[in-house]
C-alpha cells in the first residue's frame, strides 16, 4: 500500500523552480521516500503504524513546501536572479529537512524502546517445573511477567521449590536459574560428589565395573 501516492503534484512543484524536469525529480524523491516508509513500518507495531505515517506525511509535506521557494538561476535564469531570498529560502528548506530527520530518528528509537521494553506471550504459555514435572498452563504468568520490569517472574511449586519464567525471542514461556540459583545447585553437586567420593574411600560406593563383576 502506498501512502504517499497522493503528493505526487506537491513533490513536483517542490522542483519546479530547481529543476529541469521537476516531474521526474519530483517522482524520484517521491518514490525514495515511499521505500523508506515502507521499510519503517516493517519494523513498526500496527498499534503505532497510523501516527507514524500521519507524521510522517506531515514533516515531509513540511519539506516539500519548503523546498517549492527554493531556486536556481540556470532553471529560471540570471536575470533578477534574488540571490539573498534564494539563500533564506534555502536555509529554511535545510531547516525542515533536519526537522524531518531529527523526528524520524527520535520516533524509530522511541518506538524500539518501546518495543523492547514490552514482553509479549504470543506463542506457548504452557512451561513445566524444573524440579518435578508439574506442568503450568495460566495466563496470569504472562501478565505478570509483562507487568515486572525485569521481564520475569518467580514461581513457587507446590513441590516445595521455587524457579523462574520469563518469555523468550519466540514469545514462549521458558525457565531459567539466577545467578545465585546456579552457584546453589553447583553447591549442591559438589556436596553430592564430594559425598560419594567419601563412600568411595571406605568403600560404600565403587564405578568400577571390574570390582561388580561387569567386565567381559
Amino acid at each position: 500500500m502506498e501512502h504517499l501516492s497522493d503528493l505526487k503534484e506537491t513533490a513536483r512543484r517542490a522542483f519546479y523552480w530547481s529543476s529541469f524536469n521537476p516531474d521526474k525529480a519530483g517522482d524520484r524523491t517521491l518514490a525514495g521516500h515511499e521505500s523508506e516508509l515502507q521499510s519503517d513500518l516493517e519494523g513498526i507495531p500496527e498499534t503505532e503504524k497510523e501516527r507514524y505515517i500521519e507524521n510522517y506525511r506531515k514533516y515531509f509535506i513540511k519539506w516539500l513546501t519548503a523546498h517549492s521557494n527554493c531556486a536556481s538561476s540556470a532553471v529560471t535564469g540570471g536575470s533578477g536572479f534574488n540571490v539573498r531570498r534564494n539563500e533564506k529560502s534555502n536555509n529554511r528548506e535545510q531547516s525542515a529537512y533536519g526537522e524531518f530527520i531529527e523526528w524520524r530518528e527520535r520516533a524509530l528509537n522511541a518506538i524500539a524502546k518501546k518495543v523492547e521494553d514490552e514482553i509479549l506471550c504470543v506463542g506457548d504459555e504452557s512451561f513445566h517445573c524444573p524440579h518435578c514435572g508439574k506442568v503450568y498452563n495460566d495466563e496470569k504468568y504472562c501478565n505478570r511477567i509483562d507487568r515486572n520490569k525485569w521481564g520475569y517472574t518467580r514461581v513457587y511449586c507446590s513441590c516445595g521449590k521455587p524457579f523462574n519464567v520469563t518469555v523468550n525471542f519466540a514469545g514462549e514461556m521458558t525457565i531459567f536459574f539466577t545467578h545465585k540459583q546456579m552457584m546453589e545447585k553447583y553447591k549442591q553437586k559438589q556436596v553430592l560428589i564430594n559425598t560419594m567420593r567419601g563412600d568411595e574411600q571406605i568403600g560404600l560406593y565403587d564405578d568400577n565395573p571390574k570390582n561388580h563383576g561387569y567386565e567381559r
